[in-house]
């Protein structure tokens, strides 16, 4: 039986791991002496990073940028201002450095007109560098050294490191907001031939404990069931897809999907970046409300078990061309990499009110008795001529900081309202809650989270408050639930802002 590690072994995972980083990993960064150009002062430290026009030193008296300009550099980590070539090292999860990674570097070469090559070192450790299509001069050095995750975070730790490529979030804040490359999925897989298409959000614990032993226990044929990814000391689902998404395996995970897809008894975590020949299982709430790993629902975060993937950097200053390629992350021609390299972008798209039937249908089969029509009239008027952002804002459980998710978010979100996206318009924060309390007080909750994110927004730049866009937070309650609130973790689920958008009354433009 094929077993992904639990929690108490991630973070025995976590340990080791650190300790190797601290003890095995080269120190690429050496000590300076920067000396002003009339040789009167001279400042001494160890070379964070020089992009070709500034130099970064951790000094005595702290970390220091100078103008290259202004300044003669000694000592052997001195790097050559004339044949300067910018240079990135990527650290953290194969599955992003050999997929999705690349495709994106790819695409901003071609947009940029440079020429790219990969440098084999040995497995895992590689460079791609973009040359001048002209001349053959190398600009730029991406440097990837892949392994997992968490030695990813490792290597940032001891600033070994200007990237890590991440499955999962890093839970602080040491490192800052990531950026969201892509978004996968978690996906309960089944062969072609197996007759079922959807099993029960309640029992995927049961069945990664190995506690189902026959499809008939979930509505199937009477024939054996073989969890293949089966985990142990599992708490609840998102214990065992953490487990499942930190395993970096390939060869593991290709053992998995090549068992699923052949074996029509087999049930089996997958990725749905990477699905072979396995088909997605829908999953039902116990009250009937289904969830599918569509990417709509991985955009909007509707879908229980999405993970976003993600690039933390180091805070030492980037080289110009290395800015540029941040930049890039943002347009849609890296969105369109992204659903090339077998991911979900994380661009922002409209969803019209029309186009989600489903979720109106379910809001009014749920409502229960502290939900009244009233109420849902009152949602459906002030979203009637609105459409759904694929943004939406979480908060950890039992506490009211966003999740890493969201926090990436309200970055995605100010981008496109200060380069005017938004402008002339109305963007509703629409808070939700769940079912639990009466309907008076699940209003006022949802009111606060809204109007917490319309804080956030506003503290993350100075240009919102004067820029040509309307944000009004608003509570609606649990008047439009997106799953039972039979369980703690459906009910983590219900409880979110959504951002929708519509036109300004004419006489507000």
């Amino acid at each position: 039986m094929i077993r992904w590690v639990s929690r108490a072994s991630q973070r025995s995972l976590v340990v080791a791991t650190l300790l190797l980083c601290f003890t095995a990993m080269k120190v690429w960064s050496q000590d300076v002496a920067l000396t002003s150009a009339d040789g009167t002062l001279t400042v001494e430290g160890r070379l964070l990073s020089f992009d070709g026009e500034y130099y970064q030193i951790r000094s005595a008296y702290g970390d220091l940028t100078l103008d290259g300009s202004g300044v003669h550099c000694q000592g052997p980590g001195c790097p050559s201002v004339n044949a300067f070539i910018a240079k990135a090292r990527i650290v953290g999860a194969t599955a992003l450095g050999e997929t999705l990674m690349p495709v994106l570097i790819e695409g901003f070469a071609s947009q940029e007109g440079l020429d790219l090559r990969r440098v084999e070192r040995a497995a895992d450790d590689f460079s791609l560098e973009l040359m001048n299509s002209d001349t053959g001069e190398v600009v730029a050095e991406f440097q990837f050294e892949l392994s997992d995750t968490l030695t990813g975070f490792a290597a940032l730790e001891v600033e070994e490191a200007d990237f890590a490529l991440a499955r999962f979030a890093y839970e602080g804040t040491k490192f800052g907001t990531p950026r969201v490359l892509g978004l996968d999925a978690v996906t309960f897989s089944v062969a072609a031939d197996n007759p079922m298409r959807a099993v029960p959000l309640d029992v995927l614990t049961q069945i990664l404990r190995g506690q189902v032993e026959n499809w008939a226990e979930l509505g199937g044929p009477d024939l054996p069931l073989i969890a293949m990814g089966e985990v142990d000391e599992v708490d609840d689902q998102l214990t065992a897809t953490t487990a499942f998404m930190a395993e970096e395996s390939q060869t593991l995970s290709g053992q998995v999907v090549d068992r699923v897809s052949d074996d029509s008894i087999s049930i089996g975590l997958t990725r749905l970046s990477d699905p072979g020949g396995a088909v997605a299982l829908g999953l039902l709430g116990g009250c009937g409300v289904g969830f599918v790993a569509s990417p709509q629902n991985l955009k909007t975060g509707d879908y229980p078990f999405a993970s976003p993937q993600f690039l933390y950097q180091s805070a030492n200053r980037k080289p110009r061309i290395i800015r540029q390629f941040l930049r890039y992350l943002a347009t849609d021609s890296a969105a369109r990499d992204a659903e090339f390299s077998g991911f979900v972008s994380h661009n922002l798209i409209e969803i019209p009110l029309e186009a989600q039937g489903a979720r109106i249908a379910n809001a009014v089969v749920q409502a229960g008795n502290d939900v009244n029509l009233q109420d849902l009239q009152e949602m459906m008027a002030e979203l009637r001529d609105a459409q759904r952002l694929t943004l939406t804002f979480r908060f950890r459980a039992g506490a009211a900081q966003l999740d890493v998710l969201s926090n990436a978010n309200l970055d995605v979100l100010v981008h496109h309202i200060e380069t005017g996206r938004f402008d002339g318009k109305e963007l509703v924060l629409a808070g939700f809650s769940d079912g639990d309390g009466g309907s008076a007080a699940n209003r006022g909750i949802a009111l606060k989270r809204a109007q917490a994110i319309r804080s956030a927004l506003l503290a993350r730049s100075d240009l919102l408050s004067a820029s040509d866009v309307t944000l009004t937070p608003m509570g609606f309650g649990e008047a439009m639930p997106l799953a039972c609130d039979s369980s703690e973790f459906e009910r983590q689920i219900n409880r979110r802002v959504e951002v929708w958008v519509r036109d300004l009354p004419q006489s507000e433009n």
